[in-house]
């Protein structure tokens, strides 16, 4: 199982309730809270995969803006998004996803969950953890299951 989130924000808190209240084996981080996701407790078996925001470049952090992994047999590309202007339009995404030889994008930056198909790809961006969203994700029989959640606020 995969827990997928973005755009912590400085919502330490939150992050911690998330990862507090969910099974999983790995974290996707679609950027913006870099440096937040360092300071969570997280177990020591636990894979992170991490790509940077607008935010975290901004404010200097190092490391990728994008990562290519593969999960049970779907090729995932990860990204935050502001690079391919998420908010203003889905086929910069699609046409990152092909020209990676993807068959689905994880981003963030625009705030909101989503899962949709365009073109073959498969597009999902968990919502922000600022906002209590995230997602758990898992390939059963070759297919990518998206399961939302959203943490009340406490």
């Amino acid at each position: 199982m995969i827990l997928l989130i973005s755009d912590i924000h400085g919502s330490r808190r939150t992050l911690q309730r998330i990862i507090d209240a969910e099974r999983f084996d790995s974290i996707i981080f679609c950027g913006d809270g870099v440096n937040d996701l360092a300071f969570a407790d997280i177990p020591g078996t636990v894979e992170v995969v991490s790509v940077l925001g607008n935010c975290d470049r901004a404010a200097g952090y190092p490391g990728k803006t994008s990562e290519r992994i593969t999960i049970g047999s779907i090729d995932v590309l990860i990204m935050h998004g502001d690079l391919h202007d998420a908010k203003e339009t889905t086929s910069k995404l699609v046409s990152a996803a092909v020209a990676r030889n993807t068959g689905a994008v994880f981003f963030g930056h625009t705030h909101l969950p989503c899962s949709v198909n365009e073109g073959g790809i498969q597009l999902v961006n968990p919502g922000a953890v600022k906002d209590g969203r995230y997602a758990m994700c898992v390939v059963k029989n070759s297919v990518l299951k998206i399961d939302f959640k959203h943490l009340p606020r406490s």
